[in-house]
């Protein structure tokens, strides 16, 4: 690189040898090349950023564009006070939970249902800010229903399953016994 500086980017990096540079706030290496100017620009300013504002929130940034050799030595003196921050990419999948697939939907759909009518719950239970927290921390892709879908959907299904079932078994049953105790009926279901 040539002894003459072309950008106000290179006062913030310090030659190391006749192909590498320092950056003087994120302490990365950069190769010296006059097309890469821009990328050490950037990279500058990005570093520059994140450590003013670690330091002292984003509204108290400094003036890049108007430094002098005193701002200079005061933002140096300033960044060795700093802890080194260590920069990491956020995977996408931070940002956004995957969805359960609808074959799992239906199967915890079902379980919930289970656990309603088995306990003799109220269907406002998955309203519940506990409920919900607990199913949020079993699966957080699963999406809970409302109680509306419960009470009408899955249960006029789940009462059409089971009707078919009995229906089912007594289709194939040999022998069917029936003693009735008041207003309890009592059904014994005999097969071969």
């Amino acid at each position: 690189m040539s002894d003459r500086k072309k950008s106000k980017v290179w006062l913030h990096f310090t030659v190391v040898n006749s192909e590498k540079a320092k950056c003087d706030i994120s302490k990365h290496f950069s190769t010296l090349n006059e097309n890469e100017t821009t990328s050490q620009h950037q990279q500058s300013q990005s570093a520059r950023t994140t450590i003013d504002e670690a330091v002292a929130g984003p509204s108290s940034a400094p003036d890049v564009r108007h430094h002098d050799s005193t701002t200079k030595i005061s933002l140096q003196s300033q960044l060795a006070e700093v802890p080194t921050l260590k920069l990491a990419q956020t995977k996408m999948s931070a940002f956004s939970v995957r969805l359960a697939s609808v074959s799992r939907t239906k199967m915890l759909n079902e379980m919930v249902l289970n656990i309603i009518l088995q306990d003799r719950q109220p269907f406002s239970v998955v309203e519940d800010n506990g409920f919900r927290a607990l199913i949020a921390v079993l699966d957080p892709s699963y999406q809970l229903p409302s109680r509306t879908t419960f009470s009408r959907d899955l249960l006029n299904k789940k009462y059409d399953d089971v009707v078919l079932r009995v229906k089912s078994l007594l289709n194939e049953a040999e022998y069917i016994t029936q003693l009735t105790l008041g207003h309890h009926v009592l059904l014994k279901i005999t097969w071969q």
